[in-house]
């Protein structure tokens, strides 16, 4: 069992493995980004979407992790 956090919104959706050096855990497509309500601040290193109760989640690249 795992502990959901504030401010944490649940989605489910497919996506695929793939061995590749690359800054970031995970890609998400359009269809899973849609069904999350999210927005993708590139330059950033962050997305943003809704949460319950007109409240806004966050979530944030280790830009010096990114960066290596």
């Amino acid at each position: 069992m795992f502990r959901i956090e504030k401010n944490t919104k649940i989605v489910t959706f497919q996506y695929m493995v793939i061995d590749a050096i690359r800054s970031y855990n995970m890609i998400m497509g359009i269809p899973s980004l849609n069904q999350l309500g999210a927005v993708v601040l590139t330059p950033h290193l962050c997305m943003k979407y809704p949460l319950d109760q007109h409240q806004i989640g966050t979530m944030r690249v280790d830009q010096k992790m990114a960066r290596k």
